[in-house]
């Protein structure tokens, strides 16, 4: 599943060539579920003519901000790939979407299991999703407090309470465990059992 470094890295690499660019149409190809409980031809109508004001990232989401409110809450899940592509570029493996842009960019979203989605949100849904999601662990206001706060108590296992996106965004099975390696500390182990520099 991509982490955060990933999907971060898919924000920087798509905001010169997407933001400011308006979507001028919409191919579906076999898997119209890929935009939520929208049919295609309802995603469609929303989105045609939106301008791209910004791309965001919390997590491992992405919101894809258009001019005026509202935009494109991405979800990669396993598999998911946002992809950039010349417009006579045939469709690549387990495409399920293509956004022409006026930029004269193809914004392709493909993804062999089907998890991910792209959905059209208002700014309220987005921002009750950015609810949901935990404090970003590169952010500035991120700290060993901060932390050790959110684990006192807890039983849950360590690792299975680093994988919880409502306490720590963005990490995923790689960078747990490697985390939890380096730090010496059992996986299993109860989060509200660690010390205060097993949790620095």
């Amino acid at each position: 599943m991509p982490e955060l470094p990933k999907v971060e890295t898919v924000r920087r690499s798509m905001t010169g060539r997407v933001v400011g660019a308006s979507i001028e149409s919409v191919t579906f190809r076999d898997f119209p579920g890929v935009v939520g409980d929208r049919s295609p031809e309802e995603f469609t109508g929303l989105v045609v003519g939106e301008r791209f004001e910004r791309i965001d990232r919390r997590g491992k989401h992405l919101w894809l901000a258009f001019e005026g409110g509202n935009g494109l809450f991405v979800h990669l899940m396993m598999t998911g790939q946002l992809l950039l592509l010349e417009p006579e570029r045939e469709p690549v493996r387990f495409e399920h979407l293509r956004m022409r842009l006026s930029s004269g960019w193809d914004l392709a979203y493909a993804d062999q299991r089907k998890f991910g989605r792209v959905q059209r949100f208002s700014d309220e849904q987005w921002a009750a999703k950015e609810q949901q999601i935990g404090p970003e662990p590169l952010d500035d206001t991120f700290s060993t407090e901060l932390f050790m706060s959110s684990t006192r108590n807890r039983t849950t296992p360590i690792k299975a309470f680093l994988l919880d996106q409502r306490r720590v965004a963005g990490i995923g099975n790689i960078y747990a465990d490697e985390a939890l390696y380096r730090s010496g500390i059992f996986p299993g182990r109860q989060a509200g059992s660690l010390s205060g520099p097993e949790i620095e």
